[in-house]
């Protein structure tokens, strides 16, 4: 047994890393507002309720899109949820619905017409799918097989209003503050894992060598260091990245490490001012924010608790933020079980500005 076999679908939250587990349970206080708001709240009742209260939830990089962020009725810290393989048994589901390969392709030449005649200088496609399972698929259960695939990432399970769930896991992390050190570790561009050490081998060659991989990611380091300067007296950023692995992909990364001026920011402040991952948002563009042209380029038009931050916060000020990407959000249904993953392709053919990191 382990702590998250008490993960309540309803109002459950899980947050686990490498070496350490927490399992919130209950929502003894609802923050309201806008994603925008959430700091500003968010400081202000962990303030009131001191102790050992903290605050968790997802929070959306729209700052018009709601956050949703709650004081549990009670946490528990435990240790790390132990990999477990898929036992072989697969649960019978029908796609009903899904973009279309015509109507992708479409958002792709409209992505390149807007690069051209825009500031726009990258975009991500999502595609979201939707599955209607034949029996449900209890969290825990997606959550021990998803360890086993991030190993040293994050996995997070967080009951969303309206009767969903938001469950996943992602080996980045979007930003950490601890007392007055902040540490962002990005990563962008990325490869599948080859079938040997060999062809391993070579694909980080390829990766570390490609231009267009190596501009892209520096996009992203430059954001996240422009966003968190005016918070600190110290950031450091490497001028190249290095290889990061998972067991299934090879990806650049650069580790970010600043010292926060005081007074120290909050622990929301932060990782809202730290741009979302570079799926559609507009270079130049207001911190947090996505473009309204290319949103509707994916070919959706409602907000997924998959664009934003998967969230916990403590008094002390320690506080963690994953990036839920190509994370399914699961809801319940009289017939079964319905999965959404919004998944972030990177379409050929788009085109990228040069960056001043090179």
């Amino acid at each position: 047994m382990h702590l998250v076999d008490d993960y309540c679908p309803r109002t459950g939250f899980f947050f686990g890393t490498h070496d350490r587990s927490l399992l919130a349970q209950g929502q003894s206080i609802v923050l309201p507002g806008r994603g925008a708001e959430a700091p500003q709240r968010a400081e202000a009742v962990l303030d009131a309720l001191g102790g050992d209260n903290l605050i968790v939830g997802a929070v959306p990089f729209d700052d018009d899109s709601p956050a949703h962020l709650v004081v549990p009725e009670k946490h528990t810290w435990g240790d790390a949820l132990p990999p477990q393989a898929s036992q072989g048994k697969k649960t019978a589901g029908t796609v009903v619905e899904e973009v279309s390969r015509a109507e992708y392709q479409n958002s792709v030449s409209e992505a390149l017409e807007i690069i051209d005649s825009t500031s726009l200088s990258k975009v991500v496609l999502a595609r979201p799918a939707r599955m209607q399972l034949a029996q449900p698929i209890p969290v825990p259960r997606v959550l021990r097989q998803l360890r086993n695939r991030q190993l040293h990432g994050f996995v997070f399970g967080c009951a969303t209003p309206g009767g969903g769930n938001l469950v996943g896991g992602s080996p980045e992390l979007l930003v950490r503050r601890e007392g007055n050190t902040v540490t962002a570790h990005p990563l962008a561009g990325s490869r599948p894992r080859g079938a040997d050490a060999a062809s391993d081998e070579q694909r980080f060659r390829t990766l570390f060598n490609s231009d267009k991989d190596r501009r892209e990611h520096a996009m992203v380091v430059d954001d996240i260091v422009t966003a968190l300067t005016p918070f600190c007296t110290q950031l450091d950023a490497p001028n190249e990245p290095s290889i990061v692995t998972t067991p299934q992909m090879i990806h650049l990364g650069t580790k970010i490490v600043g010292t926060l001026k005081e007074p120290y920011a909050s622990s929301l402040t932060a990782p809202r001012c730290t741009p979302p991952p570079p799926s559609a948002a507009p270079r130049p563009a207001p911190p947090g924010r996505r473009s309204a042209t290319s949103k509707a380029s994916t070919g959706s038009s409602t907000p997924e608790w998959s664009d934003g931050a998967i969230h916990r916060a403590t008094v002390n000020g320690r506080s963690r933020f994953a990036v839920p990407s190509c994370t399914p959000t699961m809801r319940a249904s009289t017939r079964g079980q319905a999965l959404s993953p919004a998944q972030r392709h990177s379409p050929n053919g788009t085109k990228q500005a040069p960056s001043s990191r090179q």
